[in-house]
């Protein structure tokens, strides 16, 4: 950045317009720059102040945002936890086994039963074999005529 040992020949007016181009040219912060750039009667010394003003405030935002994503991060941590402890099954009525109480995690998912063809099961836990004996169970069954009323008759 220039001294003003650079600008010590101009008048002292060229000097510091020359000197806050300069300065403000060298700003990183494409809004500030811009807005400094719009300021009509900017000085060095407004430079400067909105230039800390602009590095103040950015700093306190990164701390909040480092503050709310290690708060969330947490808070993540902690539901998520609660959440897998909470969803998981025991028994599954597809497999058998234990695994979380969600439809794809379980081991059979999408593969063909060997008992009854369909999807999703295995033939331990088929229900085919299930549905034939409660139909029969059902079933009123005809009451059986004894021996000693037909001989009766």
């Amino acid at each position: 950045m220039p001294t003003q040992q650079h600008f010590a020949h101009l008048p002292k007016p060229v000097k510091e317009h020359l000197i806050r181009y300069r300065y403000v040219c060298g700003i990183r912060d494409n809004s500030l720059r811009e807005k400094l750039l719009q300021e009509p009667k900017l000085t060095l010394d407004k430079c400067l102040d909105s230039r800390r003003a602009a590095e103040a405030t950015k700093l306190q935002m990164q701390a909040m945002t480092n503050q709310s994503n290690e708060s969330s991060d947490v808070n993540a941590l902690k539901s998520s936890s609660d959440k897998s402890n909470a969803r998981m099954i025991d028994d599954c009525k597809f497999c058998g086994k234990s695994h979380e109480r969600n439809r794809e995690k379980c081991p059979v998912y999408g593969r063909v039963c060997k008992k009854c063809k369909k999807e999703s099961h295995v033939a331990s836990k088929c229900h085919l074999h299930e549905r034939k004996t409660r139909s029969k169970k059902k079933k009123p069954k005809a009451p059986k005529s004894s021996s000693k009323e037909t001989s009766r008759k």
